[in-house]
């Protein structure tokens, strides 16, 4: 029925709101516009940047997503370690009461052999020609 800017207004709110504008000293953020029979709203003044933020820091936020993540990393590590039915060493078979057949041992590091030199008979044979 009416379009999505248009307000009708009773005369008796657009006498009082004149009286307002008018009584005010201070200029107010928004200029009322009356007519008898619709109100329009425009804008007087821009909206001004805060001096300080409001409302709780960012500081909080991520102090309180870290804990939150430390907690459900934890929880879901614990969970999966209590959920685990592997065998990893001897004493597990033994809780068991399986007989053991076999134990392979742990791998120990090897140290590194030194690289030899080539002979003269390898280094021949590399070239392709006779020793």
């Amino acid at each position: 029925m009416f379009g999505a800017s248009t307000l009708i207004v009773s005369p008796t709110v657009v006498a009082a709101a004149a009286a307002a504008l008018t009584a005010a000293e201070t200029p107010s953020p928004a200029l009322l516009v009356l007519n008898k029979e619709q109100a329009t709203l425009s804008i007087v003044d821009p909206a001004f940047k805060p001096v300080q933020p409001t409302g709780p820091g960012k500081t909080i936020f991520l102090m309180a997503g870290m804990v939150l993540f430390v907690a459900l990393g934890l929880s879901f590590a614990v969970g999966l370690a209590m959920i685990d039915d592997r065998l990893y060493r001897r004493i597990d078979l033994d809780q068991l009461g399986v007989a053991v057949l076999a134990v392979i041992p742990a791998a120990t590091a090897r140290k590194p052999t030194p690289k030899r030199k080539p002979t003269q008979r390898a280094r021949a044979q590399t070239k392709g020609g006779a020793p």
